[in-house]
């Protein structure tokens, strides 16, 4: 099995595209059925995490006045002038 394996991820480096996408759709279908421990190795570690992306406030922008401080509604005032 292992050299299967390996056998796929040369396929990976080859210079044909289709043999190349045939190649990672491979890998694809190996990791439900093998794990990804398998498949890619051991050493893995998280790369994306869940979350909103954070939102800054930009002068000019119509907020509710409400979340404003005063020093910030009367720039805003003044920028309007």
């Amino acid at each position: 099995m292992r050299c299967f394996a390996l056998q796929v991820l040369v396929g990976l480096r080859d210079n044909h595209d289709e043999l190349v996408a045939a190649s990672l759709h491979a890998l694809a279908e190996m990791v439900p059925v093998l794990g990804s421990e398998a498949v890619v190795g051991p050493n893995r570690h998280p790369v994306f995490k869940e979350g909103k992306p954070k939102v800054r406030w930009r002068r000019g922008l119509n907020h509710s006045d409400s979340s404003r401080s005063e020093k910030e509604k009367l720039e805003v005032a003044e920028m309007s002038l």
